[in-house]
Formats: structure tokens, sequence, C-alpha cells
């Protein structure tokens, strides 16, 4: 949608500003804020529109994370492990509910480091 469309961009610019740990932790505090969040970053890298998140689109969005971060890209391996470590129903893919959980936890460590 244009409104998933909008926020995407807002917040994957190169002038994006970044957030402050108050903001994560008001994001983090609010379900319907973070099931926003977690929706249009899951409608957006779901690029397939399958309804799930496979390997080669959870690496960009690593990929994607770790630039807007300034971190070294992750290999294969450790997309593998992270894929893993979210697939609670072990099909090799993430489902919408699972990505959520990978979105709560990357942006609860983002705020204990800003």
């Amino acid at each position: 949608s244009q409104t998933h469309l909008n926020f995407y961009q807002r917040y994957t610019s190169p002038q994006m500003k970044l957030v402050t740990k108050q903001q994560l932790q008001d994001i983090l505090a609010d379900g319907s804020r973070l099931d926003f969040i977690s929706n249009t970053a899951f409608d957006i890298n779901d690029t397939d529109k399958s309804g799930h998140i496979d390997f080669e689109e959870l690496e960009g969005v690593l990929l994607n994370i770790g630039t807007k971060l300034g971190l070294e890209a992750f290999n294969k391996e450790e997309v593998h492990e992270i894929l893993k470590l979210v697939d609670s129903s072990n099909d090799g893919q993430i489902q919408r509910d699972e990505f959520r959980v990978l979105v709560q936890a990357t942006l609860t460590v983002l705020s204990r480091f800003i």
C-alpha cells in the first residue's frame, strides 16, 4: 500500500535520521506500532508476495539492516542460523508472526546500543 511504501522510504532512505532510544522503547511498548512496523517490513521484503520470507529474502533484509547500521554483511551461514532461530515452525521460511519476533528482537537490541 502507499502508506507502507511511504513508511519504508522514510526509514530506509540515506537521509534517515536515527531514532532515539526513547522512540525505540515507545515502539516496543506499543503493540499496534510494532505490528505496523513489522507488517510493513514484511510486506516490502516478501518480494515474491508468497506470504513468507525465504532465505534469499531474509538475506536481503539482513543486508539492508547491516548497511543502514554500518555493519559487516552477514555471511550465508549466519543467515541460515538466524533463519533457524526465528523459524519456530521449522518449515524453512519465516511467517509473518515469526518475522514480528525478529523485528521486536532487533529493535530491542538496538535500543540497548543507542
